[in-house]
């Protein structure tokens, strides 16, 4: 059973963000993941710049 409310503190390595530029609609964004889509159509065509 947990017994614990304490706060957790976790390491995070820094993640780079990336910036790419949708090729359906020709958005430029930044992410970071492995599948990122554009915010606007939602594609997955994207170039990385």
């Amino acid at each position: 059973m947990c017994g614990g409310g304490g706060p957790i503190f976790l390491e995070l390595e820094e993640v780079p963000w990336k910036k790419y530029r949708c090729r359906a609609c020709d958005r430029t964004f930044r992410s970071m993941g492995r599948n990122p889509r554009c915010p606007d159509c939602g594609s997955q065509e994207l170039g990385e710049m």
